[in-house]
């Protein structure tokens, strides 16, 4: 396949990034021929915040029939999933976060499972 990416910093807060996967070969199972993705990331002080937007093209997925025992191959269509998140970095290698995943609430399967639309993280890293 090809990749590639270009990521830049326009402004000392600001960073930005635009990647892309080609991926060559049949049977390709919950592998997407296309991906693209795109972030933005603003870093003020001990805060940061971004979304990123990534796009997967159509592709087959493996799934369990719970009924018969056994894999199916089905088609999933392509999708575009939104997240964003805010960190604050309360210590050098420690932070508290906030993330969203999946903000357009698509509906998709990931790894053969059903997602649960739009999702909701709260925690704390912390070094020790």
């Amino acid at each position: 396949g090809v990749e590639g990416y270009l990521e830049t910093a326009p402004t000392p807060p600001l960073a930005a990034r635009v990647s892309y996967t080609r991926t060559l070969g049949d049977n390709l199972i919950d592998i997407p021929r296309h991906s693209l993705s795109g972030s933005v990331k603003y870093c003020v002080n001990k805060w940061s915040a971004g979304v990123r937007a990534s796009y997967l093209g159509k592709h087959r997925i493996a799934i369990f029939d719970l009924d018969s025992f056994f894999v199916a191959n089905i088609d999933e269509s392509s999708r575009t999933v939104v997240d964003a998140f805010i960190n604050y970095q309360f210590k050098e290698d420690s932070l508290v976060y906030l993330k969203l995943k999946n903000l357009l609430d698509e509906d998709y399967r990931e790894g053969g499972f059903r997602t649960p639309g739009i999702e909701m993280f709260v925690g704390i890293t912390l070094a020790l």
